[in-house]
């Protein structure tokens, strides 16, 4: 498996306070990340207040690589979703990624806003629409499509995000199970289980032992993953200051 650090953009802050933190990772061990940009409220467009290119060269100089980009995207009109969609594949590819970890969430209704899907079926349609739209730019650029497992409207069950990553027919579309955020669909051993090699990549809580042995995956979960035979990115949050 492939470890990964997750670190959130501060939509408040600066490149310096960015790079500083990612270059922390080091000097817990570990040398690939995951960048998460935050959304506008509005459209649902990137919200960085830098430039996102100009991450590469410093945190290629600390000895970080960019294994994955996440980044929510609002369910509207599927035209308007699948342009957010390519803007973040290319976005992807411009900082050597092959991963783009995608949530997607509902929109609010408002004022000359696209009408919001009025249930689960219907936001999956869009986002399966959005997905066959994309796909082909996701192939051309090398970057794999992993859905969140977010328990929102669109996959609350492992069921009907595999029936969407097998409509979508693309070896770049899977799942990115967050093993912290499924419980109301399901554990995530029963996510891992059911979606079996569509999953791109996993997200973890480190599980420390009682007895002070080396932090690592919980048990259970480690079982399952090998089980499933993942060899993919098992990514972890980092509390900024604080380390793993």
């Amino acid at each position: 498996m492939i470890e990964v650090v997750s670190i959130s953009i501060d939509r408040r802050g600066s490149l310096e306070a960015f790079v500083e933190s990612a270059s922390r990772i080091r000097q817990d061990g570990f040398s690939r990340m995951e960048i998460v940009f935050p959304t506008l409220a509005g459209d649902g467009g990137l919200s960085c207040p830098f430039d996102p290119r100009s991450v590469v060269r410093p945190l290629k100089s600390a000895g970080v690589a960019i294994e994955a980009i996440a980044s929510a995207c609002r369910v509207g009109a599927a035209e308007k979703t699948a342009e957010h969609a390519v803007d973040r594949i290319h976005l992807a590819r411009l900082l050597g990624a092959t991963l783009l970890n995608f949530y997607f969430s509902e929109t609010e209704t408002q004022e000359h806003a696209d009408r919001p899907p009025s249930d689960a079926s219907e936001s999956s349609s869009i986002i399966l629409d959005v997905l066959r739209q994309v796909r082909y730019e996701a192939e051309a650029a090398g970057v794999t499509i992993a859905l969140e497992t977010c328990a929102n409207v669109s996959f609350s069950n492992p069921l009907g995000l595999r029936e969407v990553i097998d409509e979508a027919n693309s070896w770049t579309v899977g799942a990115c199970v967050d093993a912290g955020r499924t419980v109301e669909g399901g554990s995530a051993e029963d996510w891992l289980r059911t979606l079996r090699q569509r999953v791109r990549c996993v997200r973890v809580k480190l599980f420390e032992p009682q007895n002070g042995e080396a932090i690592g995956l919980a048990p259970e979960l480690s079982e399952v993953l090998g089980e499933i035979q993942y060899e993919g990115p098992v990514v972890y949050q980092m509390d900024v200051g604080k380390g793993l």
